[in-house]
Order: C-alpha cells, then sequence, then structure tokens
C-alpha cells in the first residue's frame, strides 16, 4: 500500500473529496456492507473513489490480497448509501462486477476478504457500541442499531441497489465480527 497509513492500516493515499463533512451525529447507527461490483483491488476503487466526478465514496475499501483504503475519516458523511449516509459508516468490499448474483459458496471463497472486512467492521462496533447483530429492511426502519447491506438499505429507504447480494453469507460474516470483539 502507498501512502501515509492511519491507525488501522489502511492507506490515506487516496482520501475523497466526495463526503458531507462532518458527522451531525456521533456514534453512527450503522454499518453498511457494499460490493464493488468491478475494480481489480482496494487502490483502485480508492483511487475511482478519490475523483470528485464520480460523486460516491465509502469510508473503508478492502480486497482479497488484505489491502484496505481509507477514503473518508469515520466522523465525516460518505456518499455510499443515500438517505442511510448521515447514520453509517460504509465499507466496500472489492468483488467482480456481478458479484451480487454469487452463490454463497462463491463468496465463502473470498476467506481473506471476508476476514479483513470483518476486522474492520468489529473495529467500528467496538469503537463505536454498535451491535454486532444483522438488521433487515424492517430493523432498519424501526431504527435499530447494528450491521447491514446496501441491498436492505435499498429496501428500507429507498434506491435501487442490491449489494452484496441475496446469497452473500451474512450468517458468518456476523460469525466472524463476533469472534473479533473482545470478550466482557
Amino acid at each position: 500500500m502507498d501512502g501515509p497509513i492511519d491507525e488501522e492500516g489502511c492507506s490515506r493515499a487516496f482520501m475523497s473529496p466526495n463526503e458531507s463533512g462532518k458527522r451531525a451525529k456521533m456514534p453512527p447507527d450503522w454499518i453498511v456492507l457494499h460490493d464493488t461490483e468491478g475494480g481489480s483491488n482496494a487502490k483502485n476503487i480508492a483511487q475511482y473513489f478519490f475523483n470528485p466526478a464520480t460523486k460516491l465514496s465509502s469510508h473503508l475499501v478492502v480486497d482479497n490480497e488484505g489491502a484496505c483504503y481509507r477514503v473518508v475519516d469515520d466522523d465525516h458523511v460518505a456518499w455510499h448509501a443515500g438517505a442511510a449516509n448521515p447514520k453509517s459508516l460504509g465499507i466496500e468490499l472489492v468483488a467482480p462486477v456481478g458479484a451480487w448474483k454469487r452463490s454463497r459458496d462463491e463468496w465463502l471463497r473470498e476467506d481473506t476478504l471476508l476476514d479483513v472486512a470483518s476486522d474492520h467492521v468489529a473495529r467500528w462496533a467496538r469503537r463505536f457500541s454498535i451491535p454486532v447483530v444483522f438488521l433487515d429492511a424492517a430493523a432498519l426502519k424501526r431504527g435499530e442499531r447494528g450491521i447491514t447491506t446496501h441491498a436492505e438499505v435499498t429496501k428500507a429507504l429507498g434506491g435501487s441497489h442490491v449489494d452484496p447480494g441475496p446469497n452473500f453469507p451474512m450468517d458468518d460474516f456476523i460469525d466472524r465480527v463476533a469472534r473479533r470483539m473482545p470478550i466482557v
């Protein structure tokens, strides 16, 4: 990785201008999982978000090589999930075009990607006291706090995104995050 590295081991080489400034409400309520639907690696996606013309960003981008790029600081609002942006943190999992159609087994073969993403999600959950539970659209509408997907945000708040897809192994991912949480 290139550029300065933050305390979480993520490169800060491509901090995006595509954000809305400081978050009005801290801590955030939701962690939103995305897949990139293209791009060869985390650096490639971070560079894409670095371009003001994209009008998109996320807080972190991670890939199957273990790379992590910070694109927007946690206390700022990234442009990743429409109406959910002010209340959420977004993490992009680098995946090929059509990843939302992947089978559960195909996702589970991305072990490094799922481990790297769950490490960062666990850090956020600890730092911001976000429960390590999956939130479906109904839970989002009720204002519960936890971990969700862009697809569930779309169902709850509108939009057109379906990532990371219906076969994303959310139960496995939540277990990975929970294993990384300290025992209290």
